[in-house]
C-alpha cells in the first residue's frame, strides 16, 4: 500500500514537473491522450484514399506537367466507351459529362488521379506534348489524330479532359493555369477536325466552333505557345474504321483566307470577355486590343502555314521527331529532306532542323508549298511564323537573310513586319536585314506592317541605311 502510494506521488511529481515545464495546463495530458486515441480512430483511411489525398495535394504548375497520361491509355480509354456501348460520334464533351465527370464525382478527383490510384502509377507521368482540341469535336478523331502524331504508346501526353479537376472547386481554377504545363512540354499538338463545309468554303457557325480557332481557350494556348517559342504542330484529318488516323489537307486554303479569331466563342461568355480583354494582352504585353487581335490571328495563320506549306501531314516521321526519334528521318532520300527542312521551319521545330542541317542540306534552297506554289525559302516561313530560334539556326548555317523570293521578291523581314511580330523584325534588323528592299510591287517592310512600334523601327533602319548609302557612295 506504501509502494503504491509512493509511485503515484512520483506519477504526479513527474507529471506536475512536465506540466510546469511546457506550460500544460493540469489534466490536459489525459486530455491528450484521450484525444489521440479518437483522432487515430478518425484517420484510419484506406490506402485507396490517402493516395487521392496526396495526390491531390499537387496544385502547383510543377505538378501539372506530370499529369500526362500514355498514348496507350487514351487507346485503351477509346476501347473502353465502345464496349460500354457508346456513340461511336460521340464528342468530347459528352465524353467528359457521360464519363469523366460521373467516375470522378465520388471523390471530386481529376481522372488522372483515378487512374493512378487504381494501380497503374506507370500510366501518368511526366507530359511531352500539350494536346490543344475542341471539346465539340469527336473524341474518335481526337485519340486517333493523337496516336498518328506521336506513334508512340508509351509516350505521355497532357490533354485537358484527364488533367483538369471537372468539378467547380479553387483546385480546379489552378488547373486552369495552363502557361507553365505548355512552356515545359516540347511542343503542342493542334488537334483540327477535317471538316469539308470549310474546304468548301461553306461552313455554319456550328462547323466553325468544331475548330479550335473559333474557340477562346485555343488562342489563349497557342498564343503562350507562340511567345515562349514552342512548336505548334497542327494536324488535320480524321479517324477510320480500323482505329486509323487519315490525314487531310483539303481546307487548309480556306481555313487560311477565312480565319478570324475575333469570332471565337466560349461556353461561357464571361470567359470570352475575360480572355479578350485582359489574358490575350497581358500574353502579348500590349494594351492595343486591335493589334492583339492582328497578332493572335497571325499567330494562328503561321500554325496554318506550318501543315499546308510543309506538308507535316505527309510526313508523320517529322512530328514524332519533335518528341525524340529524329533518327527516322535520316531515311529519307535527300529531296524529301529539303522539304522536311522546309516545313520545320514554317513550324518551329528545332530538333529535326538540327539534324537536317547537321546532315548538309541547303538552307537556301526553294521549296515547293503544300498549296502548289514555289519560292519561299525556309527563313521566309520561319519568320512568317515569328519562329526565334529557327531563324538563329537557319543564319548559323549560312541562310542568306536578304535573299527574296523569286516568285514575288519579298524577303523574311518583309514577312514578319506583315506579320506586326516586333521581336521577330527587331532580331532580323539586329542581323543585317535590309530594310529598304522592295519586292516586285514595289512594297517595303515599312509599307507592309499597320503596327505603330514597328514603324517607327523600320523608319529608323531605312533612314539609317540612307544615311550609309551617302556616306560610303554605295547602291543597292
Amino acid at each position: 500500500m506504501i509502494a503504491k502510494t509512493f509511485a503515484q506521488c512520483a506519477k504526479k511529481k513527474r507529471r506536475n514537473l512536465f506540466e510546469a515545464e511546457t506550460g500544460t495546463q493540469k489534466g490536459s495530458i489525459k486530455r491528450i491522450k484521450s484525444n489521440e486515441v479518437r483522432q487515430a480512430k478518425r484517420t484510419t483511411l484506406n490506402e485507396h484514399s490517402r493516395k487521392i489525398d496526396t495526390i491531390r495535394r499537387s496544385k502547383t504548375a510543377e505538378g501539372s506537367i506530370f499529369r500526362g497520361v500514355k498514348v496507350a491509355v487514351l487507346k485503351s480509354f477509346a476501347a473502353t466507351l465502345r464496349s460500354m456501348g457508346l456513340d461511336e460520334n460521340i464528342t468530347t464533351k459528352e465524353v467528359v459529362e457521360q464519363v469523366i465527370k460521373p467516375a470522378t464525382l465520388a471523390k471530386k478527383c481529376r481522372y488522372c488521379d483515378l487512374i493512378r490510384c487504381n494501380g497503374k502509377l506507370q500510366s501518368i507521368g511526366r507530359a511531352q506534348a500539350f494536346i490543344s482540341h475542341c471539346w465539340g469535336g469527336l473524341f474518335k478523331d481526337l485519340v486517333a489524330s493523337i496516336v498518328y502524331t506521336l506513334g508512340n504508346d508509351d509516350a505521355y501526353v497532357w490533354i485537358d479532359i484527364f488533367a483538369v479537376l471537372q468539378h467547380e472547386s479553387p483546385e480546379q481554377a489552378a488547373d486552369l493555369n495552363f502557361e507553365p504545363v505548355i512552356c515545359a512540354c516540347k511542343g503542342v499538338v493542334l488537334c483540327v477536325p477535317h471538316l469539308q463545309s470549310i474546304a468548301d468554303w461553306d461552313a455554319s457557325i456550328a462547323d466553325k466552333l468544331k475548330c479550335p480557332f473559333y474557340r477562346v481557350w485555343c488562342l489563349v494556348e497557342l498564343t503562350v505557345a507562340q511567345t515562349n517559342q514552342i512548336p505548334i504542330i497542327m494536324i488535320v484529318g480524321k479517324a477510320i474504321k480500323d482505329g486509323g488516323f487519315k490525314p487531310n489537307a483539303c481546307m487548309m486554303n480556306a481555313l487560311y483566307s477565312t480565319v478570324d479569331i475575333r469570332r471565337a466563342q466560349a461556353t461561357f461568355p464571361a470567359d470570352r470577355e475575360m480572355i479578350f480583354n485582359s489574358k490575350l494582352p497581358a500574353i502579348l504585353d500590349s494594351h492595343d486590343a486591335d493589334l492583339c487581335f492582328k497578332r493572335v490571328n497571325q499567330i494562328a495563320k503561321g500554325a496554318i502555314n506550318g501543315t499546308g506549306f510543309g506538308g507535316i501531314l505527309d510526313y508523320p516521321e517529322l512530328t514524332r521527331a519533335v518528341f525524340g526519334e529524329l533518327s527516322c528521318l535520316m531515311l529519307f532520300p535527300k529531296q524529301h529532306k529539303q522539304q522536311l527542312l522546309f516545313a520545320s521551319s514554317a513550324t518551329g521545330l528545332l530538333g529535326p532542323m538540327r539534324a537536317l542541317i547537321a546532315d548538309g542540306l541547303d538552307v537556301n534552297c526553294e521549296c515547293v508549298s503544300g498549296f502548289g506554289s514555289r519560292g519561299p525559302r525556309p527563313l521566309m516561313v520561319a519568320a512568317a511564323g515569328g519562329h526565334i530560334q529557327a531563324m538563329e539556326l537557319l543564319l548559323n548555317a549560312r541562310a542568306d537573310i536578304n535573299l527574296a523570293n523569286i516568285r514575288d521578291g519579298w524577303t523574311p523581314l518583309m514577312n514578319a513586319a506583315e506579320g506586326n511580330l516586333v521581336q521577330t523584325t527587331k532580331y532580323l534588323l539586329d542581323k543585317g536585314a535590309l530594310a529598304s528592299l522592295c519586292n516586285k510591287k514595289g512594297q517595303t517592310a515599312l509599307s507592309m506592317t499597320k503596327s505603330p512600334r514597328l514603324r517607327v523601327l523600320l523608319k529608323a533602319a531605312v533612314t539609317k541605311e540612307s544615311q550609309n548609302l551617302v556616306q560610303h557612295g554605295e547602291r543597292f
